[in-house]
This record gives C-alpha cells, sequence and structure tokens, in this order.
C-alpha cells in the first residue's frame, strides 16, 4: 500500500512564519497559525518542507492529479469556489493532461463529471459538525470504468477535541466551532452528547454511488422512525400498509424542515402519520447518504423510538403537509426483519433493532 500527501494552506502558512514572511492567513487563523509555529516541535519542519503541494500518478492506465486545492499561475492556492460546477473546473484544469483531479479544503463532499475529467472532494476527514471520518474509494476497472465510491465511518474523537483544551490552543472557541460544530460541549457538559446516542467505531453510512453528471448534489434530510414496542417478551416494530400497492409497506418518516432538526422532525412525523403522541425517542441508531429512485440523494436519519400500551392494529389519516392528508394508513406490527417486505430502503437497520 502507497500513502501520498499533499502540502495543504495551513502547512504553507506555518512554514512561511518560520522562514520569517508573513503566513497569507488573518485573524484568529492567523493568530493559530503563529501558535503552531511556536509550540510545533521542529523536527517536523524539513518534513513539512518535503510535501510536494501536488502529485500526479498512473493507476490501472487512468492519469491522476492529488492536490490540496486549486492552485494558480504562481502555484499559490486560490480562495474557495463555494459554487463550483463542472464547466468552471473544466477551465481551471484546462492544460492538465490528467483523467482524475482529487482534492480537499472545501469541507464539502462533491463529485462532478466534466468534459473530459472527473473531480472528487471527498469532504474531510476529520473536520466535521459529528464524530465521523469522510473517505472515497475510487475502483479503476480493467475495462477503464471509473467507480467512485463515498463512505462514513464514525470514530470516538473526545480524546482528540478534549486536547484543544488540554493544551490550551489559541484560538481553541473559534476552531472547534468552525471545524468540528461545538461537538466539545458535549463532553463538557453543556450540550446534548451526541456521541453517546450514536456509538463510537461504527461504520454508518453504506456505499453510495454518484452518477450525477456536472451538478453538485445537495442531499435532501430525511427522517425515519423504528417505532418499538415489547410484547410477550419480544420486540416489535410498527409498519403500515400504504393505500397505493405500488407504496407497499413503510415505516414512518418524512422530510427535515429548514431549521428544523433531525430528533424534531422525527418527533413531528410520528406524530403526523401515526397519531401516537406518548412515545420516547430512544436514540439516533443510523445515518446515512442513499440515493433515491429518482436520482436524487438523500440523508437519512434513523431512530429507534419506543412506545407502549398502544393497539395492534389501527386505521389513521395522516396530518401535515405531505400530500397524504386524505390518504388511510393501515398500521400493525412486525417481530422479524423477514416477516413483511417493506418498501426498498425503510428496512436497511431493522438489523439493528431485531438483535
Amino acid at each position: 500500500m502507497i500513502f501520498h500527501m499533499c502540502k495543504g494552506n495551513h502547512d504553507e502558512s506555518i512554514l512561511n512564519i518560520i522562514i520569517g514572511k508573513e503566513p497569507g492567513s488573518r485573524g484568529e487563523a492567523r493568530d493559530h497559525h503563529y501558535w503552531i509555529a511556536k509550540n510545533m516541535d521542529k523536527k517536523y519542519i524539513s518534513f513539512i518542507n518535503n510535501i510536494p503541494k501536488r502529485i500526479g500518478t498512473t493507476i490501472n492506465g487512468k492519469e491522476f492529479l492529488f492536490l490540496h486545492y486549486h492552485l494558480n499561475d504562481q502555484n499559490q492556492f486560490i480562495s474557495i469556489d463555494s459554487t463550483p460546477t463542472a464547466a468552471k473546473l473544466d477551465n481551471s484544469y484546462v492544460s492538465e493532461d490528467v483523467d482524475i483531479v482529487c482534492f480537499g479544503h472545501h469541507h464539502i463532499l462533491y463529485h462532478f463529471r466534466g468534459s473530459n475529467k472527473i473531480y472528487i472532494n471527498p469532504g474531510s476527514l476529520k473536520c466535521n459538525s459529528k464524530p465521523v471520518a469522510n473517505y472515497a474509494i475510487i475502483n479503476i476497472k480493467d475495462d477503464g470504468c471509473i467507480n467512485c465510491t463515498f463512505k462514513e465511518v464514525l470514530y470516538d474523537n473526545q480524546e482528540f477535541l478534549l486536547n484543544y483544551y488540554e493544551y490550551d490552543v489559541l484560538a481553541k472557541e473559534a476552531l472547534l466551532n468552525i471545524f468540528h460544530g461545538n461537538q466539545d460541549k458535549e463532553f463538557l457538559g453543556k450540550g446534548p452528547n451526541v456521541c453517546s446516542r450514536i456509538g463510537p467505531d461504527r461504520e454508518i453510512r453504506f456505499v453510495v454511488m454518484w452518477r450525477e453528471e456536472g451538478m453538485l448534489m445537495i442531499p435532501i434530510k430525511k427522517a425515519y422512525g423504528y417505532v418499538t414496542r415489547v410484547k410477550e417478551g419480544k420486540t416489535q416494530v410498527l409498519v403500515f400498509r400504504h393505500p397505493s400497492a405500488e407504496a407497499g409497506i413503510q415505516i414512518p418518516k418524512g422530510t427535515v424542515e429548514p431549521n428544523e432538526s433531525t430528533y424534531n422532525a422525527v418527533i413531528r412525523e410520528i406524530e403526523e402519520e401515526t397519531g401516537l403522541k406518548n412515545f420516547e425517542v430512544e436514540n439516533l441508531i443510523a445515518d446515512d447518504y442513499w440515493e433515491y429512485d429518482d436520482g436524487t440523494m438523500h440523508n437519512r436519519y434513523f431512530y429507534k423510538i419506543n412506545v407502549s400500551n398502544v393497539p395492534d392494529t389501527w386505521e389513521y389519516n395522516p396530518t401535515g403537509s405531505g400530500g397524504e392528508e386524505r390518504l388511510t394508513f393501515d398500521y400493525f406490527w412486525i417481530s422479524s426483519e423477514d416477516e413483511v417486505e417493506l418498501i426498498r430502503g425503510h428496512g436497511d437497520y431493522l438489523n439493528l433493532i431485531f438483535i
């Protein structure tokens, strides 16, 4: 296995400080760069200095270019483009004789297919608002077909985040807010403990094949509820039969509204679709990115919900603004993963309920 590393903008700023030049950064980022340059073990200077800004290599007949972010004619990083397009990227790399350009810096996952190049940014490995590591796997088949898979894996980042306080990192409040979504507050008792709800070291996002060409795909957030009860010592999950045969058997779920948390969304959806009022949201058991039948990308959040003293079956006319107000859902309970066939995607995490 071969590992390659490209020099980034922060590396460059710190090296500039060490040699007596202006770092090129501003505000708290500039202060932080000076703090690193002062406290960094000097044995790493030569190593960082020798990291290339760009790496070109050939993998199974395809030409790759790896770099932290786009460079100008003076080999300097340009500012982040928050509205990238395939046309813009094609224009930036028109003189590069490569098939695939891989980069980062902008901590948003996207994939573009230009006129004759593929552009991939897998997101950030560590700078996220939740304890996950994003990465991409690119498979070059012998026939030249290129498959790109994006994955997300949970990890325990508590020690890493609390080290900001242990070492009294300069500008830590800004860094923890911007790059880590204030997750440190979870461990300091100042916020909801998201990590304990999800649990560390579990892969939560299955393979996603991105096939859209020339556009930035913005996932639609969806909240799913596995409503559970225990009857005669067995766990059961609530499902409903949709009046449309094509819609099949489902679990309650719906779209997360703007400025609404997924936690509040699943509560609203359960109330609107089932009529239940007395239930407890136990925890978030999984979240993933999933391609819907129409090609849109969904960011799905699956919650386990506990309920008791409810009927074995009932009918309900859903409320809300989903266009289902005139429908009647027939609710019943299942006791195993294979008792009924749920529509595609709804049973993806039943194995975490029926353990």
